[in-house]
């Protein structure tokens, strides 16, 4: 978690004002060979983002995007998958 945490901090435009509150753990998934977790974030302008982790055969990856299209995270998660974010 703080590893998340520190990652979400670089790339949020909260910075500084990010906090564990704000962070809601969502679900886990599976997209092919690719497992998620995904989390909710209430960005300190009340925008909604997703935070994600994905592990993949030899890889894991954090990723970070505003939810500008209010997707939910079924959605988020597969134009994370095939790479639209």
């Amino acid at each position: 978690m703080d590893e998340l945490l520190a990652y979400f901090s670089r790339e949020s435009p909260d910075r500084s004002a990010i906090t564990r509150e704000r962070l809601k753990f969502l679900r886990t998934a599976k997209v092919q060979e690719r497992e998620y977790w995904i989390w909710s974030y209430t960005q300190s302008d009340n925008s909604h983002a997703y935070v994600t982790v994905s592990k993949s055969p030899g890889r894991i990856d954090i990723g970070y995007a505003p939810d500008f299209y209010r997707l939910s995270p079924e959605q988020f998660m597969l134009g994370d998958y095939h790479g639209v974010f």
